[in-house]
């Protein structure tokens, strides 16, 4: 019985250890975000200042939010991340391929951020982001074809894409594969629309 005891208690401390910190691929993507903005004309000094400096664990990193129980990056809260330097500079290409690693995501913010999301290669980057309920690119680049991406964003409930310099057609089609959306701001488009309902 003592060594039953032994064995559970070593067990336990095995978990433990292992979800101390985060996970090693997910840091690196997060220190990739960190250098992206860092390169394309935001202060320095502004962009996600604790991010690698003195502490090695990203779960204890501003606007990242882990899971108690696995240690998993579960939010990134990345919206007007910084101030751009270069004041009127063109909005620059954020391959979203950099999101790959966070399995686990539930919430991603990116409001805000000047970003021009129609890379369609990027684009791909979100298919694995199974479990994302919460997905906010206000206030960047988005456009109408670009939403064929998300659809397999099969569990996102809340869709914020207000101010993306969407124009045309209201996207019904593609945003009607989104079973599980509850929540759709497309405030502050050229959209026209919706289709009227039969």
């Amino acid at each position: 019985m003592a060594m039953c005891k032994l064995f559970l208690l070593l067990l336990l401390l095995v978990q433990f250890h292992e979800h101390e910190a985060c996970y090693e691929e997910e840091k690196r993507s997060l220190l990739k975000i960190k250098a992206y903005f860092q390169s394309n004309g935001y202060a320095d000094y502004f962009v996600l200042r604790s991010w690698g400096e003195d502490d090695p664990d990203c779960c204890r990193w501003e606007s990242v939010k882990c899971a108690n129980t696995t240690g998993h990056v579960i939010e990134l809260s990345l919206g007007n991340v910084g101030e751009s330097v270069y004041g009127d500079n063109l909005p620059s290409m954020l391959n979203l391929s950099i999101f790959q690693p966070f399995k686990e995501l539930r919430i991603l913010k990116l409001s805000g951020n000047w970003i021009n999301l129609i890379q369609k290669e990027g684009s791909n980057g979100l298919l694995r982001l199974q479990k994302l309920e919460t997905l906010d690119l206000s206030g960047n680049y988005f456009s109408n074809n670009s939403l064929q991406s998300l659809s397999a964003l099969t569990s996102l409930k809340n869709l914020i894409l207000s101010d993306t310099h969407m124009q045309g057609s209201f996207p019904f089609q593609e945003l009607s594969v989104l079973k599980n959306l509850k929540f759709l701001d497309l405030t502050s488009n050229k959209l026209e629309g919706p289709p009227k309902m039969q």
